[in-house]
C-alpha cells in the first residue's frame, strides 16, 4: 500500500519506551504509533518522568528528538516546550494514549483549535490508586484531578473492555456516548501457526499474576497450590519475587522477571497453559500473545479479553477467586492431554484477528472519522 503523508494529523501523547520490556499500555502506545507511521507522518510526545535523571531546567525547557522512518519524531519535552509545541502544530487529533499528568496541558488545544481528543483508558487510575497502589493522598488527587479532566474534555474515550467502564462510572461521570471498545494486538513474533502435539509429563503454567500484592490475591494463590494433586511447574511473573507460601511438594514454583518478546517467545515453547487469575486486567495483552504462541488459556472473567474466550475450544474462563472451579479445569487438562493439544491449536488463530496491522485499523478508522 502506498504511504500517505499529512492526510491524518494526530499528535500522540503519552509514555514511548525505547526498550521492548513494555507493559500492555505502553506497548499498545508504540505499536500504535509505529503503525499509524507507516501510512502518515505523525509525531509522539513524552516529557521527562525520570526527576534523578533530569533537572528543573531540562523538565521546563528541554527538548531532545528521535526521528523515526518516514519522518516521523518522538520528542521528549520540557512542559513550556509541550505548550508551544502545541501552539505551533496545531494538530488535528491529539491521542493520550497513556495516561500521564502532563498531557493534561494539551487540553487547551480543544478550545483554541478545535483539537479532537481521544483518551485511552488502560486503566481507571483512581481506582488502581485506591485499590491497588500505595500511595500518598496528595498525588492520589493529582492523578484523579487529571483523569478527571481527560474524561470530561475528551471527544472518544477508548477502552478495552465492558468492566473497565462500568469501574470508571463509579468515579467519574462518563459519557457513553463518547466510549469504544477496542482490543489489543499482538506481536508477529508470538505466532506460532505449528500445531503443538499431546505431551507426557508435567504441566508447566505461566501465571500472570498483576495483583498479587493484594492479600485476598495471595490468599488465592495458596489455595489454589495446596490443592493440587499432581506434579506442576508454575512460572510466575510478577514484578514481586517473595514466595506464596507453603506449597505442597508437587508443585514447583518459580519467578518470572519482565522479559523483552524474544525471550518469552522462547519462554512459551515448552509450557502448556496460561493462567490470567487477576481480579482487575482492562484487557491482558500477556494472554493473547500466550495464546497465539500456542498456551491454553485459564482467565478470570475480569479479565478484558476474556471476550475472544470461546469456552471450552480456545481457553476457559472462571470467577475470580474460584478456585475449585480452576482446580477442575487443570485437573481436566492434566488427565485428557489431546484436550491441551485441541485447543492449543485453536487459540493460536486469534493471531489473525489481533495482529497489530489489524488492531490498528480500528483506530484508523476513529482518527479518520474525526478529520471528515
Amino acid at each position: 500500500m502506498k504511504k500517505e503523508k499529512e492526510k491524518i494529523d494526530v499528535v500522540f501523547l503519552g509514555r514511548f519506551s525505547e526498550d521492548e520490556i513494555l507493559s500492555g499500555q505502553e506497548k499498545t502506545a508504540k505499536r500504535i504509533f509505529t503503525e499509524h507511521t507507516k501510512f502518515f507522518k505523525s509525531t509522539f510526545i513524552q516529557y521527562f518522568f525520570d526527576g534523578n535523571k533530569y533537572g528543573l531546567l531540562k523538565k521546563v525547557f528541554g527538548k531532545e528528538i528521535i526521528k523515526t522512518p518516514g519522518g516521523s519524531e518522538v520528542l521528549t519535552l520540557g512542559l513550556f516546550k509541550l505548550l508551544t509545541e502545541l501552539y505551533k502544530r496545531k494538530p488535528a487529533i491529539i491521542h493520550i494514549i497513556t495516561f500521564e499528568r502532563f498531557a493534561a496541558l494539551s487540553l487547551f488545544c480543544k478550545t483554541l483549535f478545535r483539537t479532537r481528543i481521544i483518551y485511552s483508558v488502560h486503566g481507571v487510575i483512581a481506582y488502581e490508586n485506591d485499590e491497588l497502589k500505595k500511595i500518598n493522598s496528595f498525588l492520589k488527587l493529582r492523578d484523579r484531578f487529571c483523569e478527571r479532566m481527560f474524561f470530561k474534555h475528551s471527544g472518544t474515550l477508548i477502552f478495552y473492555s465492558e468492566n473497565s467502564i462500568d469501574i470508571a462510572e463509579k468515579y467519574f461521570q462518563v459519557d457513553e456516548s463518547k466510549a469504544v471498545i477496542l482490543s489489543g494486538g499482538i506481536d508477529r513474533q508470538f505466532y506460532n501457526k505449528e500445531k503443538r502435539n499431546a505431551k507426557t509429563g508435567n504441566l508447566k503454567l505461566i501465571l500472570h499474576f498483576l495483583n498479587i500484592l493484594k492479600e485476598s490475591s495471595r490468599e488465592f494463590l495458596k489455595e489454589l497450590m495446596m490443592k493440587l494433586d499432581f506434579p506442576v511447574e508454575i512460572y510466575i511473573i510478577s514484578n514481586e519475587n517473595e514466595s506464596p507460601g507453603q506449597i505442597n511438594q508437587k508443585v514447583l514454583v518459580k519467578f518470572i522477571n519482565k522479559l523483552n518478546a524474544s525471550d518469552l517467545v522462547n519462554h512459551y515453547k515448552d509450557a502448556d497453559i496460561f493462567l490470567s487469575l487477576n481480579k482487575y486486567d482492562t484487557f491482558s495483552i500477556s494472554t493473547v500473545e500466550a495464546m497465539a504462541s500456542g498456551l491454553v488459556p485459564v482467565v478470570t472473567e475480569d479479565t478484558g479479553m476474556s471476550r475472544y474466550i470461546e469456552e471450552g475450544t480456545n481457553g476457559f474462563t472462571v470467577k475470580y477467586g474460584d478456585a475449585d472451579s480452576l482446580l477442575n479445569i487443570l485437573n481436566k487438562l492434566n488427565n485428557e492431554r489431546v484436550l491441551i493439544e485441541k485447543i492449543s491449536n485453536k487459540a493460536h488463530e486469534l493471531y489473525e484477528i489481533l495482529s497489530w496491522q489489524n488492531v490498528y485499523d480500528t483506530y484508523r478508522i476513529i482518527y479518520s472519522s474525526l478529520v471528515k
